[in-house]
């Protein structure tokens, strides 16, 4: 259980906001069934929405409006035309996996902050390589996966729901763990890492722990550092071909480094 400690730390909230889980797509598809969207709601998200939660908007049939990135980043203005009273729920993916840029969060949750939507991020690419503080982002909600830039095992994830709202999710998956049946009529007993069930990997939960406190003993900013340095030593020697064209702003890297070649196919690169 040193588990929700280490993450804790990580994203800077409390222990009892964090669940585990096995991966971000059940964290992020929990997330949006817990919450009650009606015909009349509509979501927004942006143009670098990862395609299995993009799947999950098309299937719930959402009224659903799309923000445009221009040049690594969004503008609050086109938010501010598509936003309205019947707005339920802003998603977007803080780092996509097909595209390195490094989505302005921050700005975002300080422009929602105080209007009565739900804000959910997707930081599978970003956390364990970027620094996040969820308190200084704003989120409701942050889902991401172990097994990439935080080094844990695959099958593993946690999502962080803030204490403040857990109360006004519908949990679309309840057992006896958080739950009991008094005179036919559920009654929710515990109201910490809301998400988990019963059942779960013991072995997985302690090693995705330890992996996230090797992260807080050699500290996340320093990780940064070290990750953009080697993007910009990768992107340099590569920039002075005119065939390789990158698409990311250079005042947006990650680790993520993506481009394309004149003239060549990617199955041809790859051989």
């Amino acid at each position: 259980n040193n588990f929700y400690i280490n993450t804790s730390k990580l994203i800077n909230c409390k222990p009892s906001e964090i669940s585990f889980i096995q991966n971000a797509t059940y964290g992020w598809n929990f997330f949006v069934d817990s919450i009650e969207i009606k015909k009349s709601n509509n979501v927004i998200i942006f143009d670098n929405e990862y395609g299995s939660n993009h799947i999950k908007i098309l299937k719930k049939r959402f009224n659903t409006k799309v923000i445009n990135l221009k040049n690594g980043d969004f503008a609050i203005e086109e938010l501010k035309k598509k936003i309205d009273e019947n707005t339920k729920l802003v998603s977007i993916c803080h780092i996509s996996s097909q595209c390195g840029d490094v989505m302005n969060v921050e700005k975002l949750g300080s422009f929602l902050k105080n209007k009565n939507i739900f804000f959910l991020v997707d930081a599978c690419q970003s956390i364990g390589q970027v620094e996040i503080n969820v308190k200084n982002i704003f989120c409701d909600a942050l889902v991401c996966s172990g097994r990439k830039y935080l080094r844990g095992p695959r099958g593993t994830g946690f999502i962080y729901i803030r204490s403040e709202i857990q109360n006004k999710l519908n949990l679309s998956i309840l057992d006896m763990k958080k739950c009991k049946v008094e005179q036919n009529k559920l009654k929710i007993f515990e109201e910490k890492n809301i998400f988990e069930v019963f059942e779960y990997s013991p072995a997985l939960k302690i090693g995705f722990s330890n992996s996230i406190s090797e992260i807080n003993k050699i500290g996340i900013k320093k990780i940064e550092k070290k990750i953009i340095k080697f993007s910009r030593y990768f992107r340099s020697k590569l920039e002075n071909f005119p065939e390789v064209i990158f698409y990311e702003n250079k005042n947006k890297l990650s680790g993520l480094n993506t481009f394309n070649i004149k003239g060549l196919k990617p199955k041809n690169i790859s051989k």
